[in-house]
């Protein structure tokens, strides 16, 4: 790639031309919100379930805008960015009028777009910037102070203006500093300091473009990066190319003359001066040639934080090779030589005799160019959205893929996250007006469910009667090839309950089938209306069957005093007409009942997937997701593996897909079943894992593992209550790491621990809806952090004075004075207090006098009422 890029510095651009590339870490995420927002946007959902959902994505908004910004916690130097590349191009002119000049700058502009697409960095004219895009981009380095706080104003090029003039806001104010300058203006009273560093040395070591991927930080450190929003722009000059190749062939001539004197070898330096005039001749004889350059860095950081922004930045660049250092008394240039189109011959001139450009063979200086930086995703709509390790929005869709299906497989430990990822995905896809079921086992989705109003709880319990006869649920009027798969599932189901631990051979499966589709297609008479398994157990044992041979005859008895035997023992089940109606957009079936039951689960999970795949097939419109949690342990052996790829198959073409989830990688080596889901699966999710496991999947082959790649996994993390590492594997896209971030809310929300579930139910036995409920506990336990108390100390705070009507005694961080924390009455865990609270209770509660939750003021107006 950089070979193929150093054409943008040879003979096609006129001598004299400066060209930047920039690189910007920009906080500017709010296209990404605007469309994470928009997912719902007119989707028909249940009036409480809108409100949760709307304001878990408030929250999450909220969330990312201030990781955009400031790290989320001291030594995390990680911020949330959209990584932007800006090629700009100066060529000298003897006037505006200059024609010769005019058809110069299109052939050398049309001659680096083609370049440029050749590796997807220009994919299309929209990419072409008029004076629209150049204003916006100038804007934001020249009023820094609004766009970093989060005000971004909107601007309309006037063309009856220059843009010059169109640029800075007449509120911003710059005062420039000997290490930096502070802007100030606008609706924040904040200064914020735009520092300006640039390079002075380099390494001897040649340079690659991955090494200049490091300028925007480690890919496993995130101590090593930028804890404020960045911009490095990479100056080039282009020379003359016959006047330069004459000069080098002459210094070359020179150097090589003096290195072969006997003085030589008492001044080492002289041969490093001929090596490096040698390399240059060579570029020459290449057809390539030397060129000028030099790097420039911004920083845009609040006061407080400066002195951590350049120690940070020198690190991430001396990681890199390279040295820099703040442009004392120099802020005014740095700034003006990070517009675009300044690299003109006035700053080419203030360069040089700053001593700032350093002579770099062509080769070389497209190994230095700052153009790659993180993959942003496949989705048109960001359904899961994750970070890159340096910061990048990655934009995630299953069903958005080029070929392949829409199953995942996800792997995390315990405590990895897993859980929660599993639910965000769950959630998203109900936001989007998808359906989703859960088939879990141990309840670890039931809190999830029920904060999720208008979800359906299924449990396998006594004294519930559930029928899932699997022969109810053929349908006649399907299309031959879906008649065919129904069939099929069908037979694997009741080959389940005949062999648990084997699978048939090719003349039991014929047998079977035969009896099956006797049974459903009427040819046989019927022990009750609806056919059952009971019916196939009875033709197969009947004496009228006429079978070809005593050999066949005999199998069939067999096989049909097993089924017997099985229906005998768990026939309730699968008699009469299935009764299980999924009528709610989120289903959760929990399985956790039957635990103690291993011949039947798999055949109840079997039986539930043909029923929801059923239900699939009503709706082909519909996105639709099963997640079956702790694959291995609900799967039994047998025929689920075949069956689950029937069943993978069929979910695909009614827009329907399969995410299983395990804690090991070798999880899914336990059982065929387990196989099944796994290689059927066109996504991988993982999550941390030991490296034991890590070298698992290298073994069996489920990752090709290179050494980046094992290094990428080996360096997984987790970090509870902030972030979790997952590592995303799809044919349609490269092998990436992203970080998935959790906000309050959603951790509430997803939280499957006793006491956050108790204290939301509480609260709604108070009134509290329940994204009210979930609210105020994300605003006491904000206000609790700010004043040094864990979340879950204010939650067990709250569990406790709603139950004893008192206020809570809580320390305000290291300043020795006590507040009341006073939360409302009742708890689930204990009888409700029938004497309503007295109306101080509420006035500490930051409720007012008013009578509901929902007009509560901020957290910032409460603490100036409570001093």
């Amino acid at each position: 790639m950089a070979e193929y890029l150093t054409s943008l510095f040879t003979q096609a651009a006129p001598p004299g031309t400066g060209v930047q590339v920039q690189m910007f870490g920009s906080p500017n995420i709010d296209w990404y919100l605007d469309q994470m927002t928009a997912v719902s946007r007119g989707v028909n959902l249940p009036r409480e379930q809108r409100e949760i959902l709307e304001k878990a994505t408030a929250y999450r908004r909220k969330h990312y805008l201030a990781a955009a910004t400031k790290p989320l916690k001291p030594g995390f130097n990680y911020l949330i960015r959209d990584y932007r590349l800006v090629f700009s191009v100066v060529v000298p002119a003897t006037s505006v009028g200059d024609v010769e000049a005019l058809t110069r700058v299109k052939t050398y502009r049309d001659h680096c777009m083609s370049i440029l697409k050749t590796y997807n960095l220009y994919p299309g004219g929209y990419y072409q910037w008029g004076p629209q895009q150049l204003l916006e981009w100038c804007a934001f380095l020249l009023n820094p102070q609004r766009y970093v706080r989060g005000d971004r104003p909107l601007l309309h090029y006037d063309p009856s203006k220059r843009i010059g003039d169109q640029l800075v806001m007449s509120d911003t104010e710059i005062e420039e500093h000997v290490t930096h300058q502070v802007f100030t203006g606008g609706p924040h009273d904040k200064p914020l300091h735009v520092v300006g560093m640039s390079a002075t040395r380099y390494s001897k070591m040649p340079f690659a473009l991955p090494l200049m991927k490091s300028l925007l930080g480690s890919q496993t450190a995130s101590q090593l990066g930028y804890p404020c929003p960045f911009l490095i722009t990479t100056g080039i000059q282009i020379l003359d190319h016959n006047s330069e190749r004459n000069r080098v062939s002459l210094r070359f001539a020179r150097s090589q003359q003096i290195s072969s004197t006997p003085i030589a070898q008492y001044m080492p330096h002289l041969k490093e001066q001929a090596d490096d005039w040698k390399l240059a001749q060579e570029q020459y004889d290449n057809g390539k040639g030397m060129c000028k350059l030099w790097h420039q860095l911004l920083l845009f950081c609040d006061p407080e934080d400066q002195s951590l922004a350049e120690s940070a930045a020198s690190a991430v660049w001396r990681a890199s090779q390279i040295e820099i250092s703040n442009d004392r008394r120099m802020q005014k240039l740095a700034l003006l030589s990070s517009l675009p189109m300044m690299n003109g011959p006035l700053m080419q001139k203030d360069q040089k005799r700053l001593a700032r450009l350093t002579s770099k063979t062509v080769s070389n200086a497209a190994n230095m160019i700052p153009i790659v930086s993180e993959y942003g995703g496949n989705a048109r709509e960001p359904i899961v959205t994750l970070f890159g390790p340096l910061g990048q929005v990655i934009k995630i869709d299953t069903f958005d893929t080029i070929g392949g299906n829409y199953n995942a497989a996800v792997i995390g430990e315990s405590g990895s996250g897993k859980s929660f990822f599993l639910n965000e995905v769950i959630k998203r896809q109900i936001e989007r007006g998808g359906r989703a079921w859960i088939i879990d086992k141990g309840r670890s989705f039931e809190k999830f469910a029920t904060n999720m109003k208008g979800s359906q709880y299924i449990r396998f319990e006594k004294g519930v009667h559930l029928s899932l006869n699997p022969c109810s649920m053929y349908r006649a009027d399907a299309d031959n090839e879906d008649i065919i798969d129904q069939l099929v599932m069908i037979r694997q189901i009741m080959t389940q309950m005949i062999y648990p631990s084997r699978p048939m051979d090719d003349n039991e499966v014929s047998i079977l089938l035969l009896a099956i589709t006797n049974v459903l297609r009427g040819k046989v008479p019927l022990l009750s209306d609806i056919p059952s398994p009971d019916d196939v157990a009875a033709y197969l044992l009947s004496k009228d069957t006429e079978w070809p041979n005593e050999e066949v005859a005999m199998r069939a008895q067999q096989m049909g005093m097993n089924l017997q035997q099985f229906m005998v023992l768990y026939g309730d089940y699968f008699r009469g007409q299935a009764n299980i109606e999924f009528t709610a957009n989120l289903i959760l079936l929990e399985l956790e009942e039957l635990s103690n039951r291993p011949d039947l689960q798999p055949v109840v999970m079997m039986s539930l997937m043909l029923n929801i795949t059923d239900a699939m097939y009503l709706d082909r419109s519909t996105r639709k997701i099963v997640l079956i949690d702790e694959a291995w342990d609900l799967m039994g052996s047998g025929q689920t593996g075949k069956f689950i790829e029937s069943g993978y198959r069929r979910a695909r073409k009614y827009r329907g897909s399969f995410w299983t989830g395990t804690q090991k990688v070798g999880d899914y080596d336990i059982s065929e079943s387990a196989q099944a889901c796994f290689t059927n699966s066109g996504w991988l999710f993982l999550l941390h894992q030991p490296e034991t496991e890590i070298d698992k999947l290298a073994q069996t082959g489920k990752i090709a593992m290179d050494e980046y790649t094992e290094s990428l996994l080996k360096n997984l993390k987790t970090e509870i209550g902030l972030y979790s590492d997952i590592y995303v594997q799809n044919g349609g896209m490269p092998p990436t790491v992203g970080k998935f971030f959790a906000d309050m809310y959603s951790t509430l929300m997803y939280s499957s621990k006793a006491e956050h579930f108790t204290a939301v139910r509480a609260l709604e036995d108070r009134g509290f809806s329940t994204d009210d409920a979930i609210e105020f506990l994300v605003e006491r336990i904000n206000h609790g952090k700010a004043r040094g108390v864990e979340m879950d100390d204010v939650i067990n705070a709250i569990l406790v004075e709603l139950n004893a009507h008192v206020p809570v005694t809580e320390k305000k961080g290291n300043s020795g004075t006590d507040e009341p924390l006073v939360v409302p009455e009742h708890t689930p865990a204990y009888t409700p207090s029938t004497e309503p609270p007295p109306e101080a209770v509420y006035a500490e509660l930051l409720l007012g006098d008013r009578a509901g939750p929902t007009d509560a003021p901020d957290v910032q107006q409460a603490e100036v009422a409570q001093q």
